[in-house]
């Protein structure tokens, strides 16, 4: 039996999601995708978006997996060795004088 596991917000994600399950060894079929040219004719609500589908026996694996992907990573702010200016995380080099992370 299948399991709706993810209802994404465009066919792109719906792709990278499925290449993510997929190459954990999770098969995945993505429904509705078609549907997204419909878009403007069609309400927009999950029932037209592209969903993914797995066997309710990969399914607590699956959600895992794409809990993990969806959680937002932590950048922490770094002081420049070189001239002290404090750098938000998500840079790897300084924007005051070019200085790279160490």
């Amino acid at each position: 039996m299948l399991k709706r596991v993810y209802v994404a917000a465009d066919p792109v994600d719906a792709g990278f999601v499925r290449g993510l399950l997929e190459s954990s060894g999770v098969s995945t079929l993505i429904k509705g995708d078609m549907l997204w040219g419909g878009r403007g004719e069609l309400p927009v609500t999950d029932d037209t978006a592209p969903t993914l589908w797995v066997s309710s026996n990969d399914y607590a694996r699956a959600r895992a997996l794409i809990e993990e992907i969806k959680r937002p990573v932590e950048h922490p702010q770094w002081k420049c060795p070189g001239c002290g200016e404090v750098n938000d995380g998500a840079f790897h080099q300084c924007w005051q004088c070019g200085t790279v992370c160490a």
